[in-house]
């Protein structure tokens, strides 16, 4: 009997996210022809960021926030994102918002900290710093050449507020491959170290 109740509030619940996601669909689609006012079925910088502003109540992205956007939405030479890429659009923003959206917000916070220069963006050496605050030890200039190339969307040798996400999560996958790498080693040494004493008796 209970295996019968587990099923169906399984079920329910499976049809529940499946709603939430179809509303959600729908109404990103309605967002779409409300603002593809070319009627082109792509949306130019202009009419992504009168999106953005609606879903930040008012708070309207500044230039480098939106070159961001539309950047790592898939937006590369043509300037204009498809339907398709506006989810991913919107979930950046958000995400962002989140991380720095109020003073205490925890990204701000580490942010601040840390803009020594308080240019709203970590040059090189502050970079530096912050990933040894996150991870206790230095990044080594390949740690830091590595992020840099991959994190700089906007491309102008430093991480802006709304890159540091891309720059920590890299950080973190830096630090886990190096983490792996070690504990590989480590166990060859100890299978090395095995092999010699079984060879000695």
């Amino acid at each position: 009997m209970s295996v019968v109740v587990a099923k169906k509030v399984r079920e329910a619940k499976e049809k529940q996210r499946d709603a939430e996601r179809d509303k959600r669909k729908d109404r990103l689609d309605e967002l779409f022809k409300e603002l593809d006012s070319s009627g082109d079925g792509t949306l130019d910088a202009s009419e992504v960021k009168h999106l953005l502003t609606s879903l930040a109540d008012g708070r309207e992205p500044d230039e480098e926030e939106l070159g961001f956007i539309m950047k790592t939405s898939g937006c590369q030479a043509s300037q204009r994102i498809s339907r398709e890429q506006l989810a991913g659009a919107i979930e950046s923003w958000t995400l962002y918002l989140q991380e720095f959206g109020n003073e205490g917000s925890a990204g701000k916070v580490l942010f601040d900290k840390h803009d020594k220069s308080q240019t709203g963006k970590l040059d090189r050496e502050e970079l530096a710093g912050l990933l040894q605050e996150l991870a206790g030890r230095p990044a080594s200039e390949a740690d830091l050449d590595w992020i840099l190339a991959k994190a700089d969307v906007l491309g102008d040798g430093m991480i802006a507020k709304i890159e540091l996400s891309q720059a920590i999560a890299l950080w973190l996958q830096r630090l886990a491959e190096d983490m792996e790498a070690e504990e590989t080693t480590a166990s060859q040494t100890s299978k090395g170290s095995k092999s010699s004493v079984c060879t000695l008796l």
